[in-house]
């Protein structure tokens, strides 16, 4: 769940907001609550986890702990590259605006 859709939150806050503080805050607590929220959907009763292991035990492991900063870096690099796109369109559309008209 963090790597679906905590991804897609930071990419879409990139490309909105670009590098400000509030994207960034917007990408984290967003990857916060998506963990929590796997993270008690795994560990309720006959859940099978990662592996086919019991929830409960992936949630103990270190495996799992270990994978959710990697989770974290990628959004924030996905963060970083919709930042960088929405950069290269506010240049476009301000060099468009600011292009001298033509006469034909």
């Amino acid at each position: 769940m963090t790597l679906m859709f905590g991804t897609v939150v930071a990419l879409a806050a990139g490309l909105l907001f670009g590098r400000r503080w509030y994207a960034f805050a917007l990408a984290g607590v967003a990857w916060y609550v998506f963990l929590a929220v796997q993270t008690a959907y795994i560990v309720q009763p006959g859940v099978i986890a990662f592996g086919g292991e019991n929830g409960q035990k992936t949630v103990q492991g270190a495996l799992y702990w270990i994978v959710q900063p990697p989770i974290l870096g990628l959004s924030i690099g996905l963060l970083f590259a919709g930042a960088f796109v929405h950069q290269r369109v506010r240049t476009w559309i301000s060099m468009r605006r600011s292009a001298p008209a033509t006469i034909a």
